[in-house]
C-alpha cells in the first residue's frame, strides 16, 4: 500500500518513489498530505509519455485525468476513455495545462487551459506532410505541443500557418526547421513588433522598485522567452490562399485589420472546421491592436458565415458559431458604452472603471476592456485604425483596474 501526496499541479508522490501525474485541475478538499487516500498494487501512472493510466487496481484504464479529487479516496472525473496507443480523442503533456483533441480526421487541436496572457491554442491538418495552425509563445511551450502532436504524426509538419503576428502565436516557429511558414504579408512585414528581449526583461522584473514591473512578472512566470529567433512568414498571403492536403482542402482567408492587420483565418470546408486565431477570443477578455470595431465584427461574421460545426478560438474553449456571435455583442455593447463616456468627457480609464461588464464580467482578466475602450476613443477622434499605441500606459491602466 502507498500513500499518495498531492499537489496543486499534477505532481503527486508516492512512498518511497515519485508518481508523475498529469492533471489539468486537481481538486482538493485537504490542502496537507492526505494519509488517507491509499491506492493498492499502482504499477504505472506515469502519463509523461502516455495519456492512458495503466495497471490501477479499481481505477479504469485508459482514462484521462482531466480532474482529480482526493478527500476519502481517489475519484477519478471527466475525460473520455482513450487507448494506450494513443487513437482517441484527448491527450495530455505532463507539467502543463495542455491538451490534444482529435476534431476531425486528421485533424486535431493542441488547447491550452486559459489562464491569461500568453495561452494561446493551436491546430493540426495531419496530411500531406502535415499542416499547424500557430505555435506558442515560447520554445518550451512549442516543444510540448510538438510533443503531443507527435503522438499522431510520423514527422514534424512541413508547414506552418501564423494567424497572425503576435508572439504568442508564432515565436515557436524555429523549432519547424525547414518547414514551410505561411502568413499574410502585414504578418510577415509587421513580425518584429514584438521583442522576445523585451518580454524576458519583463519576466525577469520580480525585485523591480516599480509594481506594474513587479505584477507582469508575476503573470509571466510560466513564460521563457530565452533562445527565441524570430522566423517570420515567407510564403505570404493577400486575400486568401487554398491548399490540397491529400485530399483535405484548407482555405486561408484575411479577414484583418480585425484583431491585428494580419488576421488569417484557417477554414477546412468539408470537415466544417474554423481556425480561427485572435479574431475569436472565447469566455476571455480580447486584446485588440490594429484595426475597428467594424471590421471586427465583419470578420467574426464572415466565421459564422462559413457555418463551421467547430471553432477552434485563438484562446479559450472550442465552441461553436455562439462563441463568434457572442463575442460579436461584447465588442457591440463596449463600443455603445465607450461612445457615452467618450461624450461625458470621461478618460479611458475611467469609462472602464465604470463601464458595466455585466455578463462578461466572468471572463478572462476582464480589465483587457480598457484596450477596447481605447480603440473605441481613438475611432471617436478619427485616427487611423493603425495608429500607435501606448502599450505601457494601457498595461499600467489594466493593472490599475485589476485591483479596484
Amino acid at each position: 500500500m502507498r500513500f499518495v501526496r498531492a499537489a496543486i499541479h499534477g505532481r503527486t508522490i508516492s512512498e518511497g518513489r515519485e508518481m508523475r501525474v498529469l492533471l489539468e485541475k486537481m481538486v482538493l478538499d485537504r490542502p496537507d498530505i492526505l494519509e488517507a487516500t491509499p491506492v493498492a498494487r499502482l504499477r504505472e501512472f506515469d502519463l509523461a509519455h502516455q495519456a492512458a493510466v495503466l495497471g490501477a487496481d479499481r481505477i479504469g484504464l485508459d482514462f484521462v485525468a482531466r480532474q482529480m479529487r482526493l478527500d476519502e479516496q481517489a475519484e477519478f472525473h471527466g475525460g473520455p476513455a482513450l487507448r494506450p496507443a494513443c487513437r482517441g480523442r484527448q491527450w495530455s503533456c505532463y507539467g502543463c495545462a495542455m491538451e490534444l483533441q482529435e476534431i476531425g480526421r486528421d485533424v486535431y487541436a493542441c488547447l491550452q487551459a486559459d489562464r491569461g496572457l500568453g495561452t494561446s491554442n493551436s491546430g493540426l491538418v495531419n496530411r500531406a506532410g502535415g499542416l499547424v495552425v500557430d505555435t506558442f509563445w515560447d520554445l518550451p511551450h512549442t516543444r510540448q505541443m510538438i510533443e503531443l502532436y507527435g503522438r499522431v504524426w510520423q514527422a514534424p509538419a512541413r508547414r506552418v500557418v501564423n494567424t497572425h503576428r503576435n508572439g504568442d502565436h508564432c515565436w515557436g516557429n524555429q523549432l519547424f526547421r525547414g518547414a514551410e511558414i505561411i502568413g499574410h504579408r502585414t504578418c510577415a512585414a509587421e513580425f518584429g513588433k514584438e521583442s522576445p528581449g523585451f518580454m524576458q526583461a519583463l519576466r525577469d522584473g520580480g525585485d523591480s522598485a516599480d509594481p506594474m514591473l513587479r505584477t507582469f512578472a508575476r503573470l509571466l512566470v510560466d513564460w521563457d522567452f530565452r533562445g527565441i529567433e524570430l522566423v517570420p512568414p515567407t510564403t505570404l498571403v493577400d486575400d486568401r490562399l487554398e491548399l490540397d492536403l491529400d485530399g483535405v482542402r484548407v482555405e486561408l482567408i484575411h479577414v484583418g485589420p480585425a484583431h491585428t492587420a494580419g488576421d488569417v483565418i484557417v477554414h477546412l470546408p468539408a470537415e466544417r472546421i474554423v481556425f480561427t486565431g485572435d479574431v475569436l477570443f472565447r469566455l476571455c477578455t480580447p486584446i485588440g491592436w490594429e484595426g475597428t470595431f467594424e471590421r471586427w465584427i465583419a470578420a467574426l461574421e464572415r466565421i459564422v458565415a462559413l457555418d463551421p460545426a467547430l471553432v477552434v478560438p485563438g484562446h479559450g474553449p472550442l465552441c461553436g458559431v455562439e462563441g463568434p456571435r457572442e463575442m460579436q455583442a461584447y465588442l457591440r455593447y463596449v463600443r455603445a458604452e465607450a461612445r457615452r463616456f467618450f461624450d461625458q468627457g470621461l478618460t479611458t480609464l475611467d469609462a472602464s472603471r465604470r463601464l458595466d461588464l455585466g455578463p462578461y464580467a466572468g471572463w478572462t482578466e476582464p480589465e483587457r476592456v480598457l484596450f477596447q475602450v481605447e480603440r473605441a476613443y481613438r475611432e471617436f477622434r478619427g485616427e487611423p485604425f493603425d495608429a500607435p499605441v501606448d502599450v505601457t500606459a494601457l498595461f499600467r491602466g489594466m493593472l490599475e483596474l485589476r485591483g479596484r
